[in-house]
């Protein structure tokens, strides 16, 4: 998914924020390959365990649902430099996303709307995006289908949405299915958003380029080798408005929003945790105790952004957040 160029932040909590996060990701990719993991008893966003997408691969998938509407800046939609509409609100209540990303360049999803005329009005913004930036998009009373990308992935994530052949995260990724069932289980907390990112390919690496963040010395350091999947889930109160400019960690930090990872390693418990303690000393990460409990975990800052990694077994987690409390009791949950 491209950005446009006016939108590349590179400003230091953004970037410092956004380099956690891979340090996260890539911690987990070091410290985990392909397991066999046993599903658990998350609670997820409404409807994410029927909803269905395009019987494809994907590097990233994204699910959120929320009965409170999200409202988006048209920003989002189309580019405040290209020509708006004279009727164009500002804003546009969202209620649902489902999107898969094959590579930064291709995508599929589809975004649902509290009524018929909000999916018109984001439908209308998307049709004068400029040339170089194309979105093909299918207006579906309340939903718009989004598709990007000139290969046969993009085709046949076309062909699904046209066919009806579509099918659920479980059937498309079963592995990615059973991480997502291990994030925590709380039935007043549910994630607003949750997902799976597989560690191969580039995406990673372009993600990061794009937001100026150098990752290079991630891959040496971590030795991003193998085919390995992350899930995660956006846990706190949903805004009142998602900010034109993107998220950074000033938004996480002012919203009490973060982010829990996990992911199963294919070694023994004890193994694991020995692991996380090397990774942890080379990122010279504090060790702390979570709340009132006996349990240690390793904490990294990087500006205003927390990191947190703990092993349960052989799962392996990592929460984000803006204030090391938040990370904290995100991880005593999980």
């Amino acid at each position: 998914m491209r950005i446009p160029r006016h939108k590349r932040i590179a400003e230091g909590g953004r970037v410092a924020f956004a380099a956690v996060a891979l340090a996260a990701l890539a911690l987990l990719a070091m410290a985990c390959g392909a397991a066999q993991v046993a599903e658990g008893d998350a609670t997820l966003p409404a409807e994410m365990e029927t909803q269905t997408i395009p019987n494809a691969e994907f590097a990233l998938y994204l699910y959120f649902h929320s009965e409170t509407t999200l409202n988006v800046a048209r920003e989002n939609f189309l580019p405040s430099d290209a020509a708006l509409p004279d009727d164009a609100p500002e804003r546009i209540p969202l209620s649902k996303v489902s999107l898969v990303v094959s590579s930064f360049d291709d995508f599929a999803g589809t975004l649902g709307f509290p009524t018929d005329e909000d999916a018109q009005s984001a439908y209308d913004l998307y049709q004068r995006r400029p040339a170089e930036e194309p979105i093909l998009t299918e207006l579906d009373e309340n939903a718009v289908h989004l598709i990007r990308g000139d290969s046969l992935w993009a085709s046949g994530a076309l062909d699904g949405f046209r066919d009806e052949s579509l099918v659920t995260l479980a059937e498309a990724h079963p592995q990615g299915w059973s991480l997502l069932t291990n994030l925590p289980a709380s039935e007043d907390s549910p994630p607003l958003a949750a997902g799976v990112m597989s560690m191969n390919g580039d995406l990673v690496q372009r993600i990061a380029e794009r937001i100026g963040v150098e990752s290079g010395g991630l891959d040496t350091a971590f030795g991003i080798v193998q085919v390995n999947t992350v899930a995660f889930g956006v846990y706190g109160d949903l805004p009142e408005e998602m900010p034109a400019t993107g998220m950074d960690a000033a938004f996480f930090d002012e919203t009490g929003l973060g982010v829990v990872m996990v992911s199963g390693a294919s070694y023994p418990g004890v193994a694991v945790a020995f692991l996380i303690r090397s990774i942890a000393g080379q990122l010279d990460m504090d060790t702390i105790r979570l709340g009132e409990t006996n349990d240690n975990a390793r904490h990294l800052q990087v500006d205003e952004a927390h990191l947190i990694i703990k092993n349960k077994g052989s799962l392996v987690y990592a929460t984000l957040a803006g204030t090391q409390e938040r990370a904290e009791s995100l991880m005593l949950n999980a």
